[in-house]
């Protein structure tokens, strides 16, 4: 799936993968827990055990 968009430029083929979740306990995450770090955030923003190969 490319995301050229996303981060404010119009680059065609940018993938998206390796984006890890760090969340610890007392850092203040909301949207994560520490059952959640080091697991790989697919674009819908959820976690997940492999990475996005969409």
């Amino acid at each position: 799936m490319s995301f050229g968009g996303i981060w404010g430029g119009t680059a065609r083929g940018s993938t998206w993968r390796d984006n890890r979740i760090q969340a610890r306990t007392g850092d203040g995450n909301r949207s994560y827990t520490p059952a959640d770090n080091a697991k790989y955030l697919w674009p819908v923003g959820t976690a997940h055990a492999t990475d996005y190969t969409g």
